[in-house]
């Protein structure tokens, strides 16, 4: 799974730095389960992190 994007809007990691932003309009509160994996050029391995993002309208 990844990060929302859809009608309500997108979210976006930056792969330099990891970091995540954009725009999401949450009704109440949203859970999206993100898996990150990273494969680094040259090698067979690979790593992935799995985690749970809440999305919460504060309204």
């Amino acid at each position: 799974m990844g990060l929302p994007n859809n009608a309500n809007g997108a979210l976006t990691i930056d792969p330099a730095t990891g970091v995540i932003s954009g725009m999401y309009d949450a009704f109440g509160n949203q859970v999206f389960n993100v898996t990150v994996a990273a494969h680094p050029t040259g090698s067979r391995l690979s790593i992935a992190k799995s985690f749970v993002l809440s999305i919460r309208d504060d309204g």
